[in-house]
């Protein structure tokens, strides 16, 4: 993801710095080149923040025109930096604000953000999480941080039945929960359409807590790895069926777009991979991400992208959009190699 594009500081100083990761920038799309971008960044921070939560507390944030680019000053709040090409493939014209007043004229701005602070951003979430998180009465809560997980779990059973459809042979082999947490998908949707379910999660205690969640004769039918996904490489060919939700947003671009081209590598033939993640909750605003920040009021990090944000972060995994559909605060996608 190396890059020649322009850069200007920061909005906050640089307390934890990422050694020699270079400014991003979209690779061809291909899964060859991912791949060299994860060997070349192997070394990863203590845990990701958790893959779960709709951020309902957040208000929304009026988004307007960010000033032009590179006219920021050394403690600024506005990242300016031009859009930039791979060769032939465009970066989507996608500007962005943060919580604490930043705001982020082009993608290539956010990108060199999340490099400069990576460290930061998931020692945040880390502590967020172990203070408590959504908080919540239930198991469901404390994931999504609302009360609407039936109504969640009633819509992914029926992207469930498309899937069916569109990649018969995604069903009834082995599926891999990415993010899982407590295993509320497992127990609401993947435990019905596979024979085993892999839960993946960096919190350990989650994973216990899993145990419990789903009953003894559930949690034969699974397994349990503790590991974070921003260094989380399944097998080749492993997986019939990859879900992953409502944990994009809680990853850097270049950890995102790294982790989908290795779960895309680790599908069966025929195999699919379905990605809930929120949209930017401002209204009428489809073309602008929304983050959270540490020095923000939630005091964590993660990004809600618009639609066109997270296509480019696909392909640049390799994957391809068999269905896109919208749900409530979501955007659902069933993805493919």
């Amino acid at each position: 993801f190396g890059s020649s594009v322009t850069t200007v500081p920061v909005i906050e100083p640089q307390r934890h710095s990422v050694a020699s990761r270079g400014p991003l920038k979209p690779p061809a799309h291909s899964l060859q080149v991912v791949a060299r971008h994860v060997a070349r960044h192997r070394a990863i921070i203590s845990r990701k923040g958790k893959g779960h939560g709709r951020s309902r507390g957040r208000a929304p944030i009026a988004v307007g025109a960010p000033p032009p680019a590179t006219h920021a000053t050394n403690g600024s709040q506005t990242h300016g930096a031009a859009d930039v090409s791979d060769g032939g493939t465009t970066v989507p014209h996608v500007q962005g604000v943060d919580d604490a007043g930043g705001r982020y004229a082009s993608l290539a701005a956010l990108w060199e953000f999340q490099d400069r602070r990576r460290s930061e951003l998931y020692a945040a979430n880390e502590r967020w999480w172990a203070d408590g998180g959504y908080g919540g009465a239930t198991d469901e809560e404390t994931m999504i941080g609302d009360e609407g997980s039936a109504n969640d779990m009633e819509h992914s059973r029926r992207v469930m039945e498309l899937v069916r459809e569109l990649r018969p042979k995604a069903c009834g082999g082995v599926a891999l929960d990415a993010g899982a947490g407590v295993g509320r998908v497992a127990k609401g949707v993947l435990l019905r359409a596979a024979n085993r379910v892999d839960l993946v999660d960096g919190d350990a205690a989650l994973l216990r807590q899993a145990r419990r969640y789903l009953g003894n004769k559930r949690s034969q039918r699974c397994t349990f790895t503790a590991a974070p996904l921003q260094g989380f490489e399944p097998a080749r060919g492993a997986y019939s069926l990859v879900w992953v939700q409502w944990v994009l947003q809680y990853l850097t671009d270049r950890d995102a777009a790294e982790l989908l081209g290795r779960l895309a590598a680790g599908l069966a033939p025929g195999g699919a991979i379905v990605a809930k993640e929120n949209r930017p909750p401002a209204k009428g605003v489809d073309e602008a991400f929304q983050m959270d920040v540490p020095s923000g009021p939630h005091g964590r990090y993660d990004v809600s992208r618009p639609d066109a944000h997270h296509r480019y972060l696909f392909a640049l995994a390799g994957l391809r959009v068999l269905h896109h559909e919208r749900f409530d605060e979501v955007s659902a996608w069933v993805l493919a190699p």
